[in-house]
């Protein structure tokens, strides 16, 4: 399969998660490909944080084919979706568990306080809409669906959905992304997936 037949791009750290994606997209036929790192067995970066302004340059000069970060895998495949896990590690787990009982304002609050120590899935959703108007990142608007999988999901996290609707509403149409519990709502993701 070729980059230009790639049409998901899916960031998860879970291995039990990724297989069962695999084994759901691979049954559908749908072209994907993981954000993985296989070697350091974790998530691309975002960013290069030797280099956090410059996304574009980072590609390992061993493997041209191995990205760095994910805005360069990005770049190169040129994916129409885009599914997105909230956390990337143990410590995204459990600040999102704190986030579960605050409300939109109070998480707010604890971005700020939180800065570059924020949610990595997060942090990636704020990262693509401040980039998503940049002619230097013209592929980001080849993205027609981002489809967010969370094991914090509604009804328990209301403030966190309404915080992440509101990040999302800053660039996004609300029928170009939905949030989805993994896997309670299975079905809406495979739906967003194939449609």
């Amino acid at each position: 399969m070729s980059n230009e037949d790639i049409k998901v791009l899916i960031m998860e750290d879970s291995k039990p998660d990724r297989l069962r994606m695999r084994m759901l997209l691979g049954t559908l036929g749908v072209p994907f490909k993981f954000a993985w790192n296989s070697i350091e067995r974790s998530m691309l970066p975002i960013i290069d944080e030797n280099n956090p302004n410059n996304h574009e340059t980072i590609i390992d000069e061993n493997n041209p084919n191995n990205h760095k970060t994910i805005f360069k895998l990005m770049e190169k495949i040129k994916p129409e979706k885009l599914v997105i896990d909230l956390a990337w590690t143990t410590n995204d787990e459990k600040n999102l568990s704190k986030l579960c009982f605050l409300d939109k304002e109070e998480i707010i609050k604890e971005n700020d306080s939180k800065g570059h120590e924020w949610i990595s899935g997060i942090s990636f959703i704020e990262k693509l809409n401040e980039k998503k108007d940049s002619k230097d990142y013209e592929f980001i608007k080849n993205i027609n669906n981002l489809i967010i999988v969370t094991q914090f999901a509604q009804p328990i996290t209301i403030g966190l959905n309404a915080y992440l609707k509101s990040i999302l509403d800053e660039k996004w149409d609300r029928h170009d992304y939905i949030i989805v519990h993994k896997w309670r709502e299975q079905h809406k993701f495979l739906r967003k997936i194939v449609y």
